[in-house]
């Protein structure tokens, strides 16, 4: 009797430590989505597409999302991740900038 709770207890611990494994991949996403709109927000704000869209590409299957209104830029960068049968759970982060002066505003590309 003992090989069994043996056993159903080893595969117990292995579940949970699957799953630990997974919520410790879920906050490295979620900070490489919160490091990824920052740095979108600051090339943006400093006028630079180019290395705004080489940091969008930091996340794979990442959606990003730039909103503007009048010098204020946010951008909100969305990821999903799955588990097998858990999820898919959905990772977002969000940025917020003012442009910097001399650059003609969020718009204005270099």
């Amino acid at each position: 009797m003992v090989t069994a709770e043996l056993a159903v207890g080893i595969l117990c611990a292995a579940l949970v430590a699957g799953m630990l494994c997974w919520v410790l991949a879920l906050i490295g996403l979620r900070i490489t989505c919160q490091d990824a709109a920052a740095q979108v927000a600051r090339q943006i704000a400093r006028g630079d597409r180019q290395a705004a869209q080489r940091a969008s590409d930091g996340v794979p299957d990442a959606e990003v999302s730039i909103e503007t209104a009048g010098d204020d830029i946010r951008v909100t960068v969305r990821a999903r991740a799955s588990w097998g049968a858990l999820g898919p759970v959905s990772v977002q982060a969000v940025a917020q900038v003012t442009a910097e002066p001399g650059t003609g505003g969020p718009d204005d590309g270099p």
